[in-house]
């Protein structure tokens, strides 16, 4: 399992517009992870939650820079500035482009029924 440990920076808010927020990083130089989509659990000021973290371009919205996005399933709140750790549990699928931002959401509902599926069947702890 890979463990990423970053500060939240701010992002263009793509996310949030379509119903998933995320908590973005900036991947530090010499880190070695496979673009993907994950599930993962992300730890904020010691709670541990669920997440889905996408590492990539995100070419679906022309992305030039590699990120870490994480959205927190059933979390609400500012993390700006904080630092989180994020542990990568599951590659669930390659980071792909889609021809709108429409497909792209309807494939996160996806994605967050595929990682609540894994979690059900693994326990976090």
């Amino acid at each position: 399992m890979k463990v990423i440990s970053s500060v939240v920076v701010h992002g263009a808010q793509i996310g949030r517009r379509i119903g998933f927020p995320t908590a973005n990083m900036n991947i530090e130089e010499g880190v070695s992870i496979d673009n993907g989509v994950y599930a993962s659990t992300t730890e904020v000021d010691n709670k541990e939650y669920i997440s889905i973290t996408n590492i990539g371009l995100r070419p679906t919205v022309c992305g030039k820079q590699r990120l870490i996005e994480t959205h927190l399933l059933d979390f609400s709140g500012d993390l700006y500035g904080k630092t989180i750790k994020v542990s990568l549990c599951l590659k669930i699928r390659d980071e792909r482009k889609f021809n709108s931002l429409d497909e792209l959401k309807t494939q996160l509902e996806m994605d967050t029924q595929t990682v609540r599926m894994f979690f059900s069947k693994n326990s976090l702890k």
